[in-house]
C-alpha cells in the first residue's frame, strides 16, 4: 500500500527540483565570486561623492564593456552615470541598478569618505546579471527617482534597485 498521496509525491518532485536549482545557484555563485569580489574591493577603495564618482563610473563601464555589454557613457546627460546593454533586443528588458557613490564621514576613522550602505556590493552583485536581455544602469549620486521622472525606464520591462522604489 502506497503511504503518499498524489500531493505528497508532488512535494516531494518539487522539493527534489528545489534542491537542484540551489545547487546550480550556488555552482553559479562560486563561478562570479572571485568577479564580485574585485569590483567590489575596486569601487570599495574609491569612496567618490555623489556626482563626482568619475572613476568608480568608467571602471564599472570598463569591466561592463570587457563582459560584453553595449555601453552607453554619460548616460542621460549624467557625467558619471552609464547604461549597459546585454542581450536580445526587443524583448523584455530588466534593469539593474549599480549604485557606487560614497557618503562623506564614513571612512575607517570616520572623517574621510566611504561606502556606508554597501554601495560597493550593489555595484559588484548587480554588474553580474547577463541572462536575457539586461540594462545595468549606473546610478550616480544615488539617482534611481531621476531615472524614473526622465522616463529612462520606458525601454525597460523591470526595473531592479536595492532601494524600494516604483517604476
Amino acid at each position: 500500500m502506497n503511504q503518499y498521496t498524489d500531493t505528497d509525491v508532488e512535494i516531494m518532485k518539487t522539493t527534489e527540483q528545489n534542491d537542484i536549482d540551489t545547487k546550480r545557484l550556488f555552482q553559479l555563485e562560486d563561478g562570479i565570486a572571485e568577479t564580485a569580489e574585485r569590483i567590489s574591493t575596486e569601487v570599495f577603495r574609491h569612496p567618490e561623492l555623489g556626482d563626482s564618482e568619475f572613476y568608480c563610473s568608467a571602471f564599472l563601464a570598463d569591466e561592463a564593456e570587457k563582459a560584453g555589454f553595449e555601453v552607453t557613457r554619460g548616460y542621460l546627460g549624467l557625467p558619471t552615470a552609464f547604461r549597459a546593454d546585454f542581450g536580445n533586443a526587443g524583448g523584455p528588458t530588466v534593469a539593474f541598478l549599480a549604485e557606487y557613490d560614497a557618503l562623506p564621514g564614513y571612512g575607517p576613522d570616520g572623517k574621510e569618505n566611504g561606502h556606508a550602505c554597501g554601495h560597493n556590493w550593489i555595484a559588484a552583485s548587480t554588474s553580474l546579471q547577463t541572462s536575457g536581455s539586461t540594462a545595468w544602469c549606473g546610478t550616480e549620486a544615488m539617482r534611481p527617482m531621476w531615472y524614473r521622472i526622465t522616463g529612462a525606464w520606458k525601454s525597460t520591462s523591470v526595473p531592479e534597485s536595492w532601494i524600494t522604489w516604483r517604476k
